[in-house]
């Protein structure tokens, strides 16, 4: 089985910028950056069709991954606006390229280091619509995306909470699966989103209104927590390198 892979990697990561000049895909974590290590991954899977968001820096992602053009097909999806959009108008990008190749498609985070299970997870599901999360029980207060479950294990709300030290709850892990067909229903719901209420909200908000608003059913997958980090801080990215020395 082969899907369309779409990877976002246009924003700015403004929280990083501290530490690195260039987009935060192109961090190195053991020797590899994280946008290169999530396409070997997904190649793995049998994925040959990939479309990735470019804004910021664009061409250093562009020519970075030029040594991949005759394994797979790339496209690239501009997003000239990086600065004044949220990762949901961005993902809306794709529909000028999935319109001509309607496929269902595994969409992810190009800032994400995770346990490559985790992806293999929701690629190999026999769901078609899954919001990718995993099981947590929290080491200290922080804050996370937290989805709501029902006695089906189907998704009723995502929302951005406080956790304390030794809760139990299931984080979304930025990886997603979507059929054709919801694909087709959640574009249409997107162009009237943003006509009406904004393109600045980040893909979590977006999807989960979606979710509540229009009744739509998505599952999540069963995995605890092996490794997983979403680089959005310095803190992030120290916590990620500090697991892989203790864990290689």
């Amino acid at each position: 089985m082969s899907l369309n892979v779409l990877i976002l990697s246009a924003g700015i990561g403004s929280r990083f910028k501290s530490k690195s000049k260039k987009p935060k895909s192109l961090i190195k974590i053991l020797d590899t950056t994280l946008i290169e290590r999530l396409i070997e991954i997904l190649i793995k899977l049998g994925n040959k069709n990939f479309f990735i968001t470019v804004g910021y820096q664009k061409n250093k992602i562009i020519n970075k991954l030029k040594k991949y053009e005759k394994k797979i097909n790339i496209k690239y999806i501009h997003i000239n606006d990086y600065r004044k959009v949220g990762s949901s108008y961005s993902f809306y990008q794709y529909i000028k390229f999935w319109k001509k190749n309607k496929r269902d498609t595994l969409f992810i985070h190009s800032d994400l280091f995770c346990h490559e299970n985790l992806i293999k997870d929701v690629f190999s599901s026999k769901h078609k619509n899954i919001i990718g999360s995993f099981k947590k029980k929290s080491k200290k207060k922080d804050k996370g995306w937290i989805i709501e479950l029902d006695f089906k294990r189907q998704i009723t709300k995502i929302e951005k909470k406080n956790y304390r030290k030794n809760d139990s709850f299931y984080e979304i892990s930025c990886i997603n699966k979507f059929s054709k067909s919801y694909l087709n229903r959640l574009f249409k719901y997107m162009q009237i989103y943003f006509k009406e209420i904004s393109k600045k909200d980040t893909w979590e908000i977006l999807i989960d209104k979606f979710i509540r608003e229009k009744g739509m059913k998505f599952n999540t997958n069963k995995r605890k927590k092996s490794f997983w980090y979403n680089i959005n801080t310095i803190k992030d990215y120290n916590q990620a390198l500090n697991y892989c020395k203790k864990n290689n």
